[in-house]
């Protein structure tokens, strides 16, 4: 935006008194509709964001059930054929072991009839697909479909060791066939779905699909895409998200700045494979595919709508 807007600039939690009493006339807030629970909430998370991207917080990433208990398993790699092209140009990524988080219990093989393959969001920096995590997006997405179980994947982040790209196309891959092959769901009844970096990685997985027919990985029913980040190269350019119709009602404005650049700076391929951040396998503007699956996307203030 040419001009900073009242709702962004600093956001020192200190000026939270501040902002609690601005927003109390409905025609201050980020959008007149909301109310002042919502636009407080926005106000906070801007700032949650921001900071963790100041100090680029890392996830710690392991592979204990934690308070998941059993809903929390390991997922091995698949077959080592289901494995290439893109991925495998990265001779120090390999395909690992996992976790991920079954909502609301972990299913028998053969029992979950429809099942949702989630991938968080976090600009590929944050986030675990745990309970804290993923556990508000799979209860709604329980609510608001047909399925019988969420599966939340805990993917590799850009910002540990050994997490740059191609680690979480691999683990997408890891998670697909794991409900297919493993807990026996029809891959025409998986839906992958995904917010934001999650957005990013269905799309991701369903290009490496539809480009690697020798890889033999069925295609899943349908994506749901929730703001999906379509563009992380263009998160390395300054005021990326300033411009957006939208900026005034999206949390992720200002802060998405700093998260943004820092997990594309994180998530971008070793020079050594000859890959860019720009690559049509990790940026989607302007590099369109053909597939079977159907494409459900959603939005109405985020910042990232546009682009979507």
């Amino acid at each position: 935006m040419d001009q900073e807007s009242p709702w962004q600039g600093n956001l020192d939690i200190r000026g939270f008194p501040f902002w609690l009493i601005y927003f109390l006339p409905p025609f201050t807030r980020q959008s007149s509709k909301w109310s002042l629970r919502k636009a407080m909430g926005v106000r906070i998370l801007q700032a949650v964001l921001q900071n963790m991207s100041a100090v680029e917080m890392k996830t710690p990433v392991n592979l204990k059930p934690g308070k998941e208990g059993n809903r929390f398993v390991k997922i091995l790699p698949a077959k080592k054929s289901h494995y290439i092209g893109i991925v495998t140009k990265d001779r120090e990524i390999q395909p690992v072991t996992i976790g991920g988080t079954w909502y609301p219990k972990r299913p028998s093989p053969g029992i979950a009839a429809d099942a949702i393959l989630h991938f968080h969001g976090g600009a590929y920096v944050i986030g675990d697909g745990r309970q804290d995590d993923c556990g508000f997006a799979a209860k709604t997405l329980l609510q608001q479909t047909s399925a019988t179980h969420v599966l939340c994947p805990q993917y590799r982040l850009a910002a540990n060791p050994g997490g740059r790209f191609p680690s979480q196309l691999q683990d997408a891959i890891t998670s697909l066939l794991y409900l297919i092959e493993e807990i026996k769901v029809p891959a025409g009844q998986i839906t992958i779905s995904g917010d934001s970096a999650g957005g990013n990685l269905c799309l991701a997985l369903l290009r490496y699909i539809a480009d690697n027919p020798k890889a033999a990985i069925p295609s899943p029913g349908c994506a749901f895409l929730w703001s999906p980040w379509v563009d992380p190269a263009g998160s390395l350019e300054e005021g990326y998200l300033d411009k957006s119709p939208n900026a005034p009602t999206d949390y992720l404005v200002d802060s998405f700045g700093a998260a943004g650049a820092w997990g594309a700076r994180c998530l971008s391929p070793s020079s050594m494979t000859g890959i860019k951040l720009s690559d049509p396998n990790i940026c989607f503007i302007g590099s369109a595919f053909a597939m079977p699956t159907p494409l459900f996307s959603t939005g109405e203030c985020e910042a990232l709508y546009h682009e979507m």
